[in-house]
């Protein structure tokens, strides 16, 4: 792991911790506290939840990623525009090291952004997913330039975790436009 990459929210007023693994989209409209994809120290979570009634007193959630939060000015109104970039724990390594789908549908190297600026009582979220091709292959060698890709199953089990990943987007987001 790079030092300086995880990050957790504490909201200004009452020093209360704010769950950053979850989007404001999913916050507001399916009323999901947290997000176990982005959660970065689950582990830790594990034997404390059979022994305290509350973990989320002594531990806080971690996310993977970046977070930018500057004072934007339209007009003469003052607004708040934040981008948070959450990496997903689900998959995770090396861009030369893990590559496509697995079995569960989960693909390497998935990020959600999300843009939200806030103006008064107004809300608005953005968000861009983007993670490795949805289909079983690898790179061998990590030379620049190099474009040999070996495709490791065939079409049918790729079909299958790729329908797999196409389910989870739809679920966790909705409509989704696919863009290369």
């Amino acid at each position: 792991m790079i030092p300086g990459t995880f990050f957790f929210g504490m909201t200004s007023e009452s020093g209360l911790i704010c769950d950053i693994t979850v989007n404001m989209q999913s916050k507001l409209n399916k009323g999901l506290a947290s997000d176990s994809r982005f959660l970065w120290n689950r582990s830790l979570f594990t034997h404390p939840l059979k022994f305290l009634p509350d973990p989320s007193l002594w531990f806080v959630n971690l996310i993977c990623g970046s977070v930018s939060i500057s004072t934007i000015y339209c007009g003469n109104q003052q607004a708040h525009a934040a981008v948070i970039s959450r990496v997903s724990s689900e998959r995770a390594g090396t861009r030369f090291q893990v590559r496509g789908v697995d079995d569960n549908g989960c693909v390497a190297n998935f990020v959600e952004t999300e843009q939200c600026v806030v103006l008064g009582e107004k809300l608005s979220s953005f968000l861009q997913v983007r993670g490795s091709v949805p289909v079983f292959w690898e790179q061998p060698g990590i030379q620049v330039g190099s474009h040999k890709l070996t495709m490791t199953r065939g079409y049918e089990l790729t079909q299958v975790a790729y329908d797999k990943h196409m389910t989870l987007l739809k679920r966790n987001y909705g409509l989704v436009m696919i863009l290369n």
